[in-house]
């Protein structure tokens, strides 16, 4: 009876597997052109510094994916979504006794039951610009400068 009390609450304590094990943050390596600034949902996590062409970032799990903009100046701005995936260290929560319970309420609440990939590779593009085409502002053209002449009829 002691043995089965004592497995019962080590698997209460070891509840929550995928949070004990792997935690509810997560290092991403976010990979981009030098000077590359990365925005999560309008907030920025990261930048690419200045020769080198990755970043690591340290990112709260969540449940549902996330929305990402790369923004760089020269290049269009990369809009890109992020799905997470299912965290294998969730299923040890089977194998305990109380832990397909609780232990699954623990990791679906830290968002440990979900990760990112580790590594996220960005591509962006240039934009191009035109070869051979010079635009003058408005207010900054000259008018054309015309000169009367006088014209004698024919008889």
């Amino acid at each position: 009876m002691k043995k089965l009390i004592i497995v019962i609450l080590a698997g209460l304590l070891l509840a929550g597997c995928a949070t004990i094990i792997s935690g509810s943050r997560q290092t991403v390596i976010f990979s981009a052109p030098e000077g590359t600034r990365i925005f999560r949902e309008g907030i920025k996590v990261a930048e690419i510094p200045q020769g080198e062409t990755e970043a690591f970032v340290r990112m709260d799990r969540s449940l549902s994916g996330a929305y990402f903009v790369a923004k760089k100046e020269g290049f269009h701005d990369t809009r890109f979504y992020v799905r997470m995936r299912v965290n294998g260290v969730v299923f040890v929560n089977l194998v305990i006794p109380g832990g397909v319970i609780i232990g699954t309420i623990v990791d679906l609440a830290t968002g440990a039951a979900a990760k990112y990939p580790n590594f996220i590779e960005i591509e962006m593009d240039p934009i191009e610009e035109s070869v051979g085409t010079t635009r003058i502002k408005p207010e900054r053209a000259a008018a054309p400068q015309i000169e009367a002449i006088e014209i004698d009829p024919i008889d």
